[in-house]
């Protein structure tokens, strides 16, 4: 009898430790967590302006291009262009009033600028336009546009 007791004590010993193992390396579970997220360095343009890529003719567009310094060891998208001045010019006689050229603000855009890039060329296509009545000495000036830029983590 005594053997049936020790026995029947190591089956429900085993098997209480095989339900215990069960129950504690099933997959399933719940808790909390939290973590913390890094803030992006400055993008610096590092033009005083952007300028048009190409000559800018009467009735005609261009695209605008300027530089920037992505300081940051991930890529960022940049996704707006907006100007926060006016344009100004390089020939004499080449006024805004005269000039007829405009440049359309750009936002939902999609340029990847490389991290760690330095000194890195953008061009936005076709973001200025000079209308058939612009003076002619302001035909082919070098246009100064002064911007901002929006960019986000890629």
């Amino acid at each position: 009898m005594r053997r049936l007791l020790v026995a029947a004590a190591v089956l429900f010993g085993a098997l209480g430790s095989a339900i215990g193992s069960f129950a504690y390396f099933q997959p399933t579970g719940q808790g909390d967590g939290a973590g913390t997220v890094g803030t992006l360095a400055p993008v610096i343009i590092t033009t005083a302006t952007a300028t048009p890529a190409t000559a800018l003719l009467p009735g005609g567009s261009a695209d605008l291009s300027f530089r920037v310094s992505n300081p940051n060891h991930v890529a960022v998208q940049l996704t707006d262009v907006i100007a926060i001045g006016a344009l100004t010019f390089s020939s004499d006689g080449c006024t805004l009033s005269n000039a007829s050229v405009s440049f359309s603000d750009q936002a939902g855009l999609s340029i990847e600028i490389p991290a760690d890039a330095s000194n890195y060329l953008v061009e936005i296509p076709s973001a200025l336009s000079m209308g058939v009545d612009s003076a002619s000495s302001c035909q082919a000036s070098s246009i100064g546009v002064p911007i901002r830029i929006t960019v986000r983590r890629g």
